[in-house]
This record gives C-alpha cells, sequence and structure tokens, in this order.
C-alpha cells in the first residue's frame, strides 16, 4: 500500500512499476498522509508510523515517499509494517553518487525508475518475480488515461501488417504538426520531406491546409493526452476522409533548455480513420535519450526514427555534428549543423567576415547508429551564389571519430546545383569527415547545404 496524496498519477505509476516488478496486492491509500514541512528522516518516521496506527491499513506494509526541491534534488522514501514498525528506509540526494547518475534536470518518471530499482531487493523482486506480475494497477492506470478498450486496438497490429506490406506503393498525407498548441504548412511540410526522404512511402505530403486538434494535457499526464489526440484525429479523419491512403497526425511537447521535459506523440490513420500506429516517445525511452530533441527538427528526426521501426523500413541514420574546422555566424546563420538539417535552404558556410581562413576545410560527423555505407551524397547551397562550392575533395570514415586514415574517396565535384552522388566500396563506420580541398572558383570557403550517407 502506498500513503500520500491519493489519486495521483505520480503516485499511480510507481504503482504499476513495482506491480510490473512482481509485487503483490498493492493499494493506493485512500487517506492522504503528508509529511509536512520538511523534516528530517527519524522525524518523518515518527509521524509516518503515528498515522499507520491512528489509520489502519488493509495491506502489511505500507511505502511513503516524498521528491523534493524545486530541481527534484532529493527522494526520501520509507516502508513501514501496518503497525508503524520501521522496515526499511532511503534517503538520496545530489550528495550520493548513485542519485548523481541521474544527470540533470531530473525527471520524476525518471526518479520513480531509480526508487524502484532500489527497493526491489527489500521486497525480492527481480526479473523472475516479474514474469508472473499482476495487471491490476496497470489495468487501472490504463483506464484512468483514458486507455482504449481490447475491442478498438485488436485490429492494429493487422492494419499495421497491412501497412507494411503496401507501403511502398501507399501514399502518406500530414495532416498537422502541433507545436505550442499551433500548426502551420511549413511544419507540415518540413516532416513529410523528412519522411519522403526515407523512400518509406511511395509519396509523403503535407495537408494543403493543416489540421489543429484542441486536445489538451491535463496534470502531466502524457499517455492520458496522447489517447485524447488519437480520438480526436480519428474523428477528423472519418468525417473528412484524405485524398491519400494514411494520414498522419503529431504533436510536439520540447523544452529547448531541458531535452528531458518533452514528449514526441503522433497518431497514423488509414484513410477510413482506423487507427494503425499510437505511439508516445519520451524521456524514458532510449530513441528519446540518444535523440535528445530540442527543437522541431530534433522531434522529426525522432519520430521518423521510430516510424521506421514500425514499419520494419531501413533503421534511418541520424547525422549529428560533430566539429567544423569554421562556421560563419556572425555574418549569416552558417553553423556546421545546418549541413545535416535536413533543410537545403539552409547552409554550413566558413567564416567570410572576421577573417577568410585557408582551405583545406573539413566537417566531422557521427552516425548513429553506426552502420555500413557505400557513399554518400553533397548538396550545395540552393541560393543564387557559388560563394564555397566544393571542387576537390577527399571522403574519410572511422569508428572512433579520432582515426580516420586514408580517405576512401577523393575527387572533383561539377560546377552544378544538383545533388552530387558518391559511391566506393562499402564500409562499416561510426564517423565521417569531407575535407574541401578547393573551391570552385579557388576561393577560401567551404559551403554545404546538405550531406547524407548511403546505407548499404
Amino acid at each position: 500500500m502506498f500513503v500520500g496524496r491519493p489519486f495521483d498519477r505520480v503516485t499511480d505509476f510507481l504503482g504499476v512499476l513495482l506491480e510490473e516488478r512482481g509485487l503483490q496486492h498493492i493499494e493506493i491509500g485512500k487517506v492522504p498522509f503528508t509529511g509536512g514541512v520538511k523534516t528530517e528522516m527519524p522525524a518523518l518516521s515518527v509521524s509516518l508510523a503515528r498515522f499507520l496506527r491512528t489509520n489502519s491499513i488493509a495491506t502489511d506494509y505500507a511505502l511513503y515517499v516524498e521528491v523534493n526541491g524545486p530541481t527534484l534534488d532529493e527522494v526520501r522514501a520509507v516502508v513501514m509494517d501496518k503497525s508503524g514498525g520501521m522496515v526499511w528506509s532511503d534517503h538520496q540526494t545530489t550528495r550520493d553518487k548513485a542519485f548523481q547518475a541521474l544527470g540533470t534536470p531530473r525527471d520524476p518518471m525518471a526518479l520513480l525508475v531509480f526508487l524502484v530499482e532500489r527497493l526491489s531487493p527489500q521486497f525480492s523482486l527481480n526479473d523472475e518475480t516479474a514474469k508472473n506480475h499482476s495487471t491490476k494497477q496497470g489495468d487501472a492506470f490504463k483506464a484512468s488515461s483514458g486507455y482504449p478498450s481490447a475491442g478498438d486496438t485488436e485490429p492494429m497490429p493487422a492494419r499495421l501488417k497491412i501497412m507494411k506490406e503496401t507501403r511502398q506503393k501507399a501514399t502518406l498525407m500530414v495532416l498537422g504538426v502541433r507545436m505550442d498548441r499551433t500548426v502551420n504548412v511549413t511544419s507540415a511540410s518540413d516532416l513529410a520531406r523528412r519522411i519522403g526522404g526515407t523512400k518509406m512511402f511511395q509519396a509523403a505530403v503535407p495537408a494543403n491546409q493543416p489540421v489543429l486538434l484542441e486536445a489538451r494535457m491535463a496534470g502531466g499526464d502524457q499517455l492520458k493526452y496522447l489517447w485524447t489526440i488519437a480520438r480526436e484525429f480519428q474523428a477528423y479523419v472519418k468525417k473528412n476522409p484524405p485524398d491519400a491512403d494514411y494520414v498522419l497526425y503529431a504533436d510536439y511537447l520540447f523544452n529547448r533548455q531541458h531535452w528531458q521535459q518533452g514528449g514526441v506523440q503522433f497518431v497514423v490513420c488509414d484513410r477510413h480513420g482506423e487507427w494503425v500506429v499510437v505511439e508516445l516517445t519520451n524521456s524514458d525511452q532510449e530513441d528519446y535519450q540518444r535523440i535528445k530533441p530540442i527543437s522541431a527538427e530534433g522531434c522529426d528526426k525522432l519520430l521518423v526514427e521510430r516510424l521506421s521501426d514500425r514499419l520494419q523500413a531501413t533503421r534511418v541514420v541520424t547525422l549529428e555534428i560533430v566539429k567544423v574546422d569554421s562556421e560563419e555566424t556572425a555574418g549569416e546563420d552558417g553553423k556546421g549543423a545546418n549541413a545535416v538539417d535536413g533543410n537545403p535552404e539552409t547552409k554550413w558556410h566558413t567564416q567570410w567576415q572576421a577573417a577568410n581562413p585557408a582551405p583545406p576545410h573539413e566537417i566531422v560527423i557521427k552516425l548513429t547508429p553506426a552502420c555500413k555505407i557505400k557513399g554518400f551524397t553533397y548538396l550545395p547551397r540552393q541560393d543564387g551564389m557559388e560563394n564555397g562550392t566544393i571542387k576537390d575533395y577527399e571522403f574519410f570514415v572511422s569508428n572512433d571519430g579520432k582515426d580516420f586514415g586514408e580517405p576512401v574517396k577523393k575527387g572533383s565535384f561539377e560546377r552544378v546545383k544538383e545533388m552530387k552522388t558518391v559511391t566506393f566500396d562499402a564500409r562499416t563506420c561510426q564517423f565521417i569527415k569531407l575535407k574541401a580541398l578547393s573551391e570552385i572558383n579557388d576561393q577560401p570557403w567551404t559551403s554545404v547545404a546538405e550531406i547524407n550517407v548511403i546505407p548499404d
């Protein structure tokens, strides 16, 4: 049993986590207990024991947990038997190494996972006990989160199977990408272009007029928010049949300072409005932790990876800038990251305002996951100028980002604006480096609209 604020979503989620580890007979306390003003652990234990002696419980043990501080910098937990006898207590702060390993900023759900890991040995919870865990708390949590009935979700795997089998001949329409309760054509177009670039579907197109759904987050409950979006989107599609085989709606929550605070929700329906994919990815998931989305572009990348995994398509390779030898950020937005942002209208440009460093210039990029590639593409700047367009080049690969060895390819590009494709014998690597030896007009600069790799 948990004592604390009844019906609190965090308390409910803690119950689910412990149940999944195999703890039996969990009840959520109906009478709230609070330790009052922050006190030392002994005083807290005395208060909890007094509470248990005056408020009988139906279970053998009671668990009380506090997460304190504006930055969640302390966790206190106490387990007592029903008569108020101490069984176990734990107090973790930023002074403790285990707590420090959580990093900053800390997420409430991550703290609960941390607590369950520390509590599990006290109740002999392990991988074996987890195999036959109850689902009472999980079912209650789903029901209160607006999770649909089995009748609504059971057909989804069959619909997904059809989408996998027909996707190469199917069209996908992006009906909206909502951020800060707004949608716009640009966001939908950017996501459609990124999905289209993966060749997951025959075509991916944005809606002429993006749709703004009315769903709102309540109490930080992301799961309930997801299914509210899913139901509203389903109703819209059924009322407004699309001119496409499938339709997608995305909703992004992100914090530009703290990547842990956010989530990417997306829903895919068939043309009849039936759910095919309904997914939430947040900081609890490995892909989210790897990409650390703090922008629309980062959320786009995450969504495309998750959709690709659902379709079991060729895994999308994420490109991330490691370093450039020079970039212009005063006279224009010429930062190195523009070379891998998926937008051909932006560019990496070496410094030109305060100085004009001479070539060679180089850009180093990390591939996630490491993969086997058989070439790369280079798209020159797409405006009306040629400054920085690469002429002679060398291309390198590496497993550690330090030892690049000899170039796997070298050559010269023609003076055209079209994308250049370069192939070579397939190599497995996690880092690539493009070195620009010269510019087409023998100027000192280098510019790149987009660089990408060709998976083998």
